[in-house]
């Protein structure tokens, strides 16, 4: 299960577009060998179990008190067409379709694209991640006043879940947050 921080030094210095972020899991053995098997062999057998997870962590965080607004909007984080092509799958999508409790919320696929290549945030140092994004994302149809969750399977430095925020802030999301199956502890 994932550490209870409140908030990472980062977070504290320069606070991301996120009004929260859910984590299930440490991406730490044996979790970060049942996502690499999904995200990397196609393994999509072991989504539902993921999402599960997810959907528990959701579930404690809805029974926090104060919590945010509930999500009215979910969108899975968008592979480029190059990455799709490869992979055949969005991990992201895959995980997203799973989760319990869909009838409160619309699971879009088109409302969120990425529209430029970039290279793959695992192959770079942390301070280059976030740059790497910049302007990789773009807002497809109206998210003005909506309440949007964002699904991802792993979060490393944050910067992807950081920048698609900032993007759908931009287009007028009422407010965001990110939904993550694994982060790095």
């Amino acid at each position: 299960m994932a550490s209870p921080h409140l908030q990472c030094g980062q977070c504290v210095q320069q606070c991301p577009a996120l009004v929260r972020c859910v984590v299930a899991l440490d991406y730490a053995f044996p979790w970060d060998q049942w996502l690499q098997s999904l995200k990397f062999r196609g393994r999509l057998a072991v989504a539902p179990w993921l999402a599960h997870s997810l959907g528990a962590a959701l579930a404690r965080a809805h029974s926090q008190p104060h919590p945010p607004p509930t999500a009215t909007l979910v969108l899975p984080v968008p592979l480029s067409a190059r990455r799709m092509r490869e992979r055949g799958f969005n991990q992201s999508l895959e995980i997203a379709r799973q989760l319990p409790g869909q009838r409160q919320y619309r699971l879009c696929t088109r409302t969120l694209v990425r529209i430029r290549e970039t290279r793959r945030q695992s192959d770079l140092p942390l301070g280059e991640r976030l740059a790497n994004l910049r302007q990789a994302f773009q807002v497809m149809q109206p998210v003005v006043g909506q309440h949007v969750a964002i699904v991802d399977d792993v979060m490393t430095s944050g910067a992807t879940v950081f920048e698609v925020a900032a993007t759908l802030q931009r287009a007028g999301a009422a407010s965001v947050q990110a939904w993550v199956v694994a982060r790095t502890p």
